[in-house]
């Protein structure tokens, strides 16, 4: 599927689940899910899930959908999916663990 192709899908999805694509970053996103999915595609799907969920969390406040809150928590949460994904994929190659 073509990076056009999938936006223009992601932007369908969105809209079919009532979600503003503002702050996602497709290709950041689909990066961490080939490398969270190194050892099985399993964590790539979830860690893509778990940023959601961080990002949904944040946007949540009293006062409704804060959009800087949102951009914030996704820019937090795939450093540290993409960290997690990096250590992962070198004990998947061998490399143990960091220091």
């Amino acid at each position: 599927m073509a990076d056009t192709q999938l936006e223009a899908w992601v932007e369908g999805l969105a809209g079919e689940l009532g979600l503003d694509t503002g702050i996602v970053d497709v290709a950041r996103l689909v990066e961490l899910a080939r490398r969270a999915g190194t050892a099985t595609p399993d964590r790539g799907v979830l860690a893509t899930f778990l940023v959601g969920l961080a990002v949904g969390r944040a946007a949540d406040t009293e006062d409704g959908y804060d959009e800087g809150a949102a951009a914030m928590a996704f820019d937090d949460a795939m450093r540290a999916a993409q960290d997690a994904a990096e250590l992962w994929a070198r004990e998947a190659s061998g490399g143990g663990l960091r220091d």
